[in-house]
């Protein structure tokens, strides 16, 4: 199903005049809804597992460096965090920017697994200390991080609307750029076990993944999402400018505000 404003390319505002309609919103374009909840399932069991090693692990929270803190911060973030951004973010980016994602059919569930199995991979590896699980592990975390987040730049570049949400969800996926590359240098320095590891690179690594890449996407969807749904007075004009919807505006209607009525 397409859904445009009005289902025309502009549309007649109050006035009387026609308002072009700067951006088709479509859901046709977003993969199956079964990809979506496998995500769901997969993070909410990595998220799951986080919270049981903390449970059953004395004094794993007694230090950031404790193997088990490690461990759980890994496997809630790559293998919990991760799949539910993704799966959302593969429904959400085509209705954001009116474009088709890569239909990977097969490769769907192998980049999936890869996240859940890279995570177990370096928990082990953190706990027991064998560099193997940690490489193994990080390998396929960062394969399946990389290829994610390259599906998802493909759109963006292929975009030729800037809108503020396709730029901000950009911006978002540079953050998660710049966390892989730091991780990428750590791992390399753990398996060569050459130097200690850097404790400022594994702050920028953490910075990196939690302002950059969670911090960026939560902010990039609540410009969006947030306008939809607010039933009060307008926000200020400087506000309304980084935002792409404007619900409160009767005469100025997106197809985003129209599709938030007709999207079920």
């Amino acid at each position: 199903m397409r859904v445009v404003q009005a289902h025309r390319a502009a549309e007649a505002g109050s006035d009387g005049s026609r308002v072009s309609s700067p951006m088709a919103v479509s859901t046709a374009d977003s993969p199956s809804p079964d990809l979506a909840f496998a995500h769901m399932l997969v993070g909410v069991g990595g998220m799951g597992a986080a919270f049981a090693l903390l449970a059953i692990w004395p004094g794993a929270l007694a230090s950031r460096w404790h193997p088990a803190t490690l461990a759980a911060v890994h496997l809630f973030a790559v293998g919990g965090l991760a799949p539910v951004m993704f799966g959302a973010l593969f429904q959400f980016v085509p209705v954001a920017s009116g474009l088709a994602l890569p239909q990977w059919r097969r490769a769907d569930p192998v980049l999936l697994a890869a996240m859940p199995a890279g995570a177990s991979g370096m928990a082990a590896g953190f706990l027991t200390g064998d560099m193997a699980w940690l490489s193994i592990g990080a390998g396929l975390g960062l394969s399946a991080l990389l290829i994610s987040a390259g599906r998802l730049a493909f759109v963006f570049v292929r975009c030729q609307q800037r809108t503020p949400i396709v730029f901000a969800l950009y911006v978002a996926l540079l953050g998660l750029l710049g966390a892989l590359a730091c991780a990428a240098v750590l791992i390399v320095g753990f398996a060569n076990r050459t130097t200690e590891p850097s404790i400022a690179l594994v702050d920028w690594h953490a910075l990196w993944a939690i302002a950059g890449w969670v911090g960026g996407l939560m902010a990039a969807v609540a410009g969006m999402v947030v306008p939809m749904f607010h039933v009060t007075d307008a926000y200020p004009p400087a506000w309304g400018r980084l935002s792409l919807i404007h619900i409160s505006e009767p005469t100025r209607r997106t197809p985003i505000s129209y599709a938030v009525f007709c999207l079920k």
